[in-house]
């Protein structure tokens, strides 16, 4: 069993995707996880895009709108 299988066993196992691995002087290796850290980082970043959606709508929501009823128009009365 070689070191990577090792790591992708214990990857497996506790369901990360992303680990750092250092291999020590002795020839033993630690694998180190910082889920917590990915997950936070993936939440934030959702939430600076939906900030961002929402600020775009409200800046432009004026014309927005009058692209939305005219697109309603047009469909409805063709």
């Amino acid at each position: 069993m070689t070191v990577e299988e090792e790591i992708e066993g214990i990857m497996r196992r506790n369901g990360l995707r992303h680990v750092s691995a250092s291999i020590l002087d002795d020839g033993t290796f630690r694998v180190s996880a910082h889920r917590r850290e990915y997950t936070s980082y993936y939440r934030r970043h959702l939430e600076e895009k939906r900030e961002y959606g929402r600020n775009y709508y409200w800046k432009n929501r004026e014309y927005i709108r009058k692209y939305q009823h005219e697109y309603y128009v047009k469909r409805r009365y063709g």
